[in-house]
């Protein structure tokens, strides 16, 4: 008999007449119970998941991780990265600043930035928490030449010595495009 690929993950018998609700909660599986009185009346029916290689609950959310811990592997990743190539540029910071997202331009070596990189090796010397959404993951400090800064204004921690371009407009200029 050709099931279309399902699989059979157990058998239930009611034998009391009434309504069920099928419930499922990751990690657990899938439960029914009674409308009404809300008691469980099986439950422990595990779905055929890939349990998350980091924290071991439901990891069919994608890559064989659980949201929470797919989402800080990913950023670890990407901040490992950035970090490497900020501290190159620390060893030789001539002509390099940095603008976060604030839009806030820093110094390389402002003591903003010195309490976020410390954030930031932080949570990664603690490592995955396995919750299910990594809420505050901070963001590194990625430098940029001072020919790359279209627009801010600078800290008033480290004031740095760059020119910043006048602020635009948004009006449309002589010959198309804006200002």
């Amino acid at each position: 008999m050709d099931d279309g690929g399902w699989k059979a993950l157990g058998v239930l018998e009611i034998t009391e007449p009434g309504q069920y609700q099928i419930m499922h909660q990751n990690g657990v599986g899938l439960g029914f119970r009674k409308i009404g009185t809300g008691e469980l009346v099986a439950g422990s029916v595990r779905h055929p998941c890939q349990p998350c290689s980091c924290c071991g609950a439901c990891g069919c959310s994608g890559r064989g991780r659980c949201v929470g811990c797919s989402q800080y592997a990913g950023w670890a990743s990407r901040v490992e990265e950035q970090l490497q190539e900020y501290y190159a540029v620390l060893d030789a910071p001539e002509g390099w600043f940095v603008q976060r997202n604030t839009r806030t331009i820093h110094a390389l070596g402002c003591p903003a930035l010195t309490k976020i990189v410390g954030e930031i090796t932080a949570v990664l010397e603690v490592g995955c928490t396995h919750v299910d959404r990594q809420w505050h993951l901070p963001r590194c400090p990625v430098p940029i030449r001072e020919a790359q800064v279209q627009a801010g204004k600078r800290c008033q921690v480290c004031a740095p010595a760059i020119t910043l371009p006048p602020p635009r407009t948004g009006r449309y200029a002589v010959g198309g495009g804006r200002e």
